[in-house]
């Protein structure tokens, strides 16, 4: 089945709430204020994408591309991951603010998989006020490194 290409759509306040996009081109699309909870999004390309203020609470995230996405004001509540390195992206955003659950979720994953292969871990999050999500050096896996921000 051909994947959905959605590339440099304009999607601003678009309700696709539960939708599944499952490995969509998405990249450079404009999703500001479009409500993406509860939506399947594993593997989509949300790279260089417009999320301001967009709602992804309990979305499927598992191995989606975020790479300098705007996520400035985005709400993350709930969100799935796979990977250690994932979990990790999110907590760099400030996407999980409570460092007990950042800790305990970090220490779970370590426990099933040491070796940070897939788990299907959840996360509660919220992202900060500023945050591009930055592209990785050469090199890096398809999880994103990014920048340390304050809770919105």
């Amino acid at each position: 089945m051909p994947l959905a290409s959605l590339r440099k759509t304009a999607l601003m306040g678009a309700s696709l709430r539960g939708a599944t996009l499952i490995r969509a081109k998405m990249s450079e699309a404009n999703l500001d204020w479009a409500n993406l909870s509860e939506a399947n999004l594993t593997g989509v390309d949300l790279s260089n994408a417009r999320l301001r203020e967009a709602d992804l609470r309990e979305a499927d995230l598992r191995n989606a591309d975020l790479r300098g996405a705007d996520l400035r004001g985005a709400h993350f509540d709930g969100v799935k991951v796979s990977t250690k390195e994932e979990l990790e992206t999110f907590q760099a955003l400030g996407a999980i603010t409570d460092e007990v659950v950042a800790t305990q979720v970090s220490q779970f994953v370590d426990t099933l998989f040491p070796s940070s292969q897939s788990s299907d871990v959840q996360a509660t999050s919220t992202l900060p006020a500023q945050g591009n999500v930055p592209k990785p050096d050469a090199g890096e896996s398809n999880a994103t490194s990014s920048q340390q921000g304050s809770g919105s």
